[in-house]
């Protein structure tokens, strides 16, 4: 997380970071991990861009004992707590075969939903499930791609939304184009409900845009344009849509037509990382493309020496 924390600072642009914390390579490295994620929340508590969360998994990874810590340090260091809810049918299998109910009814009774939480996924819930997430104004992130990867199905975010459950969009690191995430969901719930008027555009541009700040920083003033609020905005240019644009038509052809290359200015806390179309980093994209592919690789080594040693210790 510090070495993220510098790259992202010198593109100036606005994160939360964590860690994934939990038990399935060991108890030690899993409480360790969370130790970990609540320094950083602490040392950057105040920093106007670089934050962090707590950050556990799920819960065929992570026992009681280990979920009430993440949720007492969530807690004591006043910090959003994320985790991976019911990515696909077998997390509630499980908790119905060990615990005798489905996820998110142990996690009422365990005390982790609230509204510090901040649940991804959230694919295979049922009626009573979301009822729950509604009553305790539990935030969630809406991850189509992604889901559709692993098939463990698509969520029921219509349901979600009509229950009041705040939902935003994620990418869970699969396809990272947020164009192609908001075509997603603007256009999947309209197949999986046989219905065209699920999930407008509208909707959908907002689950990107104001409903992920307001999932990531609740209570503040991020994701709007209106005085006092964070200056962080983008522009996108118009050109060569095939349609006249129109106040009825310009949120479907910004989600159906445009792509990251189609966006002209980013600014984040009043300074321009983005201008008409030119990145205002010192350093160029190859090199930071490169320098990407290199970390990436080590840490996968890294990854996979400690989990053969893990093995080696058993």
């Amino acid at each position: 997380m510090l070495a993220q924390e510098k790259v992202l600072r010198s593109l100036g642009v606005r994160a939360i970071l964590s860690t994934e914390a939990c038990q399935r390579i060991s108890d030690e490295m899993g409480y360790e991990l969370l130790e970990a994620n609540a320094r950083f929340v602490r040392t950057y508590k105040s920093d106007p861009l670089i934050t962090g969360m707590i950050c556990t998994h799920t819960a065929f990874t992570c026992d009681e004992q280990f979920l009430s810590k993440a949720v007492d340090l969530a807690v004591k260091e006043q910090a959003s707590l994320q985790l991976h809810l019911n990515e696909s049918e077998y997390e509630s299998k499980w908790t119905q075969k060990a615990y005798g109910m489905r996820t998110c009814n142990w996690y009422d009774k365990i005390g982790v939903l609230s509204d510090d939480l901040l649940a991804a996924q959230v694919v295979q819930v049922d009626a009573h499930e979301i009822q729950l997430l509604a009553k305790h104004k539990v935030r969630t992130v809406h991850v189509p791609l992604s889901n559709c990867e692993v098939g463990g199905g698509i969520s029921p975010v219509p349901a979600l939304l009509d229950a009041t459950v705040a939902c935003s969009l994620g990418t869970d690191g699969y396809i990272n184009n947020f164009f192609e995430v908001m075509r997603a969901s603007f256009l999947i719930h309209k197949g999986v409900c046989c219905d065209p008027t699920v999930m407008s555009s509208r909707t959908v541009y907002r689950m990107a845009t104001q409903s992920g700040y307001d999932a990531l920083y609740p209570g503040r003033q991020y994701g709007r344009l209106q005085p006092n609020a964070a200056a962080d905005f983008i522009t996108i240019n118009l050109a060569g849509l095939p349609t006249t644009v129109t106040k009825y038509n310009l949120f479907d052809q910004i989600i159906l037509y445009r792509n990251p290359q189609d966006v002209q200015d980013v600014m984040v806390e009043g300074r321009f990382l983005k201008k008409d179309f030119t990145l205002q980093t010192t350093k160029p994209l190859g090199f930071l493309a490169r320098q990407a592919a290199t970390q990436a690789q080590r840490l996968w080594d890294t990854g996979r020496s400690v989990v053969a040693k893990n093995k080696e210790t058993r």
